[in-house]
C-alpha cells in the first residue's frame, strides 16, 4: 500500500497537470471559454507591446500565446500521465515559469493588489 505522502503527491500532480491542460487549451482555442480566450489574446498583445525584444526577435502575440499554450498542454499531459524523471523535469519547467510570472506581474500592472486582498479577507473573516 502506498504511503499517504505518495498518494498526496500523486493527487497534486494530477490536479496540477489537469490545470495546465485546461489553461493551455484556453490559450489555444476558444472552445472552452470564448471570454477567457479573448482575454488571453488581449493580454498577450500587451505583453508583446511591453517587451520590445520580442518584436525584434520576430515573435508576435499569436506565436507567443500559442507556443506557451502548447507548452502548458504538453507539460500538463506529462504531469498527469508520466511518472518518474520526466515529471521532475516538468516540475522544473513549471518552477521556472512561475519565476517568470513573478517577474512579469509588476511589469504589466498585474498581480495581487493588497487593498483588494484585504477587502476579500475582511469579508471572509468570521
Amino acid at each position: 500500500m502506498a504511503s499517504p505522502r505518495t498518494i498526496t503527491i500523486m493527487a497534486l500532480s494530477v490536479a496540477l497537470g489537469l490545470f495546465f491542460v485546461f489553461m493551455g487549451t484556453i490559450k489555444l482555442t476558444p472552445r472552452l471559454s470564448k471570454d477567457a480566450y479573448s482575454e488571453m489574446k488581449r493580454a498577450y498583445k500587451s505583453y508583446v507591446r511591453a517587451l520590445p525584444l520580442l518584436k525584434k526577435m520576430g515573435i508576435n502575440s499569436i506565436l507567443l500565446r500559442k507556443s506557451i499554450g502548447a507548452l502548458e498542454v504538453a507539460c500538463g499531459i506529462v504531469m498527469t500521465l508520466v511518472p518518474g524523471r520526466p515529471k521532475d523535469v516538468i516540475f522544473e519547467i513549471w518552477r521556472t515559469w512561475c519565476g517568470y510570472g513573478l517577474f512579469k506581474a509588476p511589469t504589466f500592472g498585474e498581480g495581487v493588489h493588497v487593498d483588494k486582498m484585504n477587502k476579500i479577507l475582511d469579508r471572509i473573516k468570521l
